[in-house]
């Protein structure tokens, strides 16, 4: 070792001393206070706890003192931007930083509408065991997504269309009762009259051996003020999404769960509609949408 590098040890050794001078004297006191209870008393035992409490009490501070000095790092780097404008915009989004990550430690994330797509399609192909899904068609242009190819959403229908077989996949459909272009009531029993309705109807129910989802379908009817329903899908019981529809076509960012309890709830609002909706009627597999499920 050359005379250089050991000059450059001793002097990291002396920066490191100084640095964490309280941890290093919190630990040799405990360690002489143990040698002292080992040798003048004669209990070994006492003056191991004496030694172990020492140490933590060490560890801990220097824990404390990392996280103080973080912060301190953090006000350096406010302090140290000459333009106090940009000073107030910097804090600002520490703020929002500090804010987002304190909600996915509590298993919440927000994933803007943009990628919204590509992560539903990253969770659907995770899935293993089970699908159980919302979708809120009171405005029934929304339902255009699913059967117009055009459209970007057909990355999604895909991915519903691959699925590992086995899963438990089940949906639910929500309607507005009060729209004549939707259905009507004949002789005591509602009969859908939308094309676009039965289009994605048939596309669920159909097996994939014939292009469909094979999902289990069931049919909500709600009134048009009813706001006691989302868009929502929970995968494998262990993720849940939630998204709302702002019209012609815009979306909400993308809410995604985690957190146990949360998941529960979501699964206990499907399971509660689930129980009052209407399977959707088999449809005739050759002609794809030319009967109507009669509900």
């Amino acid at each position: 070792m050359s005379l250089a590098s050991g000059i450059g040890i001793c002097a990291r050794m002396r920066k490191v001393l100084r640095r964490y001078g309280v941890e290093i004297t919190l630990a040799l006191l405990g360690l002489v206070a143990a040698l002292l209870e080992s040798l003048i008393a004669d209990r070994p035992d006492i003056a191991l706890l004496v030694a172990l409490t020492s140490f933590l009490l060490a560890f801990a501070v220097a824990a404390l003192r990392m996280e103080i000095s973080d912060l301190s790092a953090e006000k350096q780097i406010l302090a140290s931007i000459p333009e106090p404008a940009w000073r107030k915009d910097a804090q600002n989004e520490i703020d929002q930083a500090r804010a987002k990550f304190t909600r996915w430690a509590s298993g919440v994330r927000s994933v803007p509408e943009r990628s919204s797509l590509n992560w539903q399609i990253s969770s659907l192909k995770r899935a293993r065991t089970s699908i159980q899904a919302i979708h809120l068609a009171m405005d029934i242009s929304t339902l255009d997504m699913w059967i117009n190819s055009q459209r970007g959403f057909a990355r999604m229908v895909e991915a519903y269309r691959h699925l590992p077989e086995g899963i438990d996949h089940r949906r639910i459909i929500t309607l507005n009762r009060d729209d004549p272009d939707v259905s009507e009531v004949i002789d005591g029993r509602r009969i859908i009259r939308s094309e676009a309705v039965a289009a994605f109807c048939d596309l669920q129910t159909r097996s994939r051996v014939h292009g469909g989802l094979q999902c289990e379908l069931r049919i909500a009817w709600c009134s048009a003020q009813s706001r006691d329903v989302a868009d929502m899908m929970v995968i494998d019981d262990r993720e849940a999404c939630t998204i709302e529809s702002l019209g012609r076509g815009n979306f909400s960012d993308l809410e995604v769960y985690v957190s146990e309890p949360t998941i529960a709830s979501f699964r206990t609002v499907f399971e509660d509609l689930w129980a009052d909706a209407v399977p959707a009627a088999h449809f005739d597999g050759e002609s794809g949408v030319a009967a109507r499920p009669s509900l």
